[in-house]
């Protein structure tokens, strides 16, 4: 009974609920796409939801015991991490030359290339995962390889964000960093798992992956409020009540 309860949890909390609000997220940013009207802004509208779309996926496609879905599944996170990074690069690039002073963000020319390093490093760690599914050592490089260019990321984001004067890509840039700080803290959360010793299906399918759908969830609102900061909308109180005639 407990293990049927924590399996249906896991499935319902850690996978289907941070997946919708994820893809709820993504939606936004395609909506508000259509009624921006600068060029760079619509750009980056259409990246972030495609962006969160991809990161929904993730959520939910995580596990199988079947090798050749494994292996599939493999090559999608690896894909997928490279299309992350790629963001996460051109965001950082997009806050320098918002910055009126025009200055590095944590020398990025040459950090970005660590970052880089990290993703090739996170593919060859989820090649060797498909061939040892249970070994602590290639969980654990797994996961140290997917903090690096998300902790780089994340700081660039984050500083990158304080140095820009427009206050609509400021807004959307603070929560896309505190975005990524909550995947910095699944990261964390990985590395505890993996040293503990847990097999994939524990990590995915039991109770343990209530704290990392619990983090998901915080992560799609920050790419949800991210998006919604794009429009900023002001609701202004209606004055039709002024332009009613009166009666005399």
């Amino acid at each position: 009974m407990s293990v049927n309860l924590g399996f249906a949890l896991a499935i319902i909390l850690g996978e289907v609920a941070p997946a919708l609000i994820l893809l709820y997220a993504a939606y936004w940013a395609f909506e508000i796409r259509k009624a921006l009207a600068s060029p760079l802004r619509r750009n980056l509208a259409l990246w972030q939801g495609a962006v969160t779309s991809i990161f929904a996926l993730t959520v939910f496609v995580t596990y199988s015991p079947n090798f050749a879905i494994s292996v599939a599944i493999a090559i999608f996170y690896s894909v997928a991490f490279v299309v992350f990074f790629a963001y996460i690069d051109s965001l950082v690039r997009v806050a320098r030359r918002s910055d009126p002073l025009l200055r590095d963000i944590i020398h990025w020319e040459k950090t970005r290339y660590v970052g880089w390093i990290g993703v090739g490093l996170i593919a060859v760690f989820n090649a060797l995962s498909v061939f040892f599914p249970n070994s602590i050592l290639v969980g654990v490089l797994v996961v140290i390889a997917i903090a690096v260019p998300f902790v780089i990321g994340g700081a660039g984001i984050l500083v990158g964000s304080t140095r820009i004067k427009d206050p609509v890509l400021k807004g959307n840039l603070k929560w896309l960093g505190l975005a990524l700080v909550f995947v910095i803290l699944a990261i964390i959360v990985g590395i505890v798992e993996a040293f503990a010793g847990l097999s994939n299906y524990e990590i995915y399918y039991s109770y343990p992956a209530l704290i990392g759908g619990a983090i998901d969830i915080l992560c799609g609102y920050c790419l949800y409020k991210s998006a919604r900061s794009l429009a900023p909308i002001s609701h202004f109180p209606l004055d039709e009540d002024k332009q009613k005639p009166t009666m005399p």
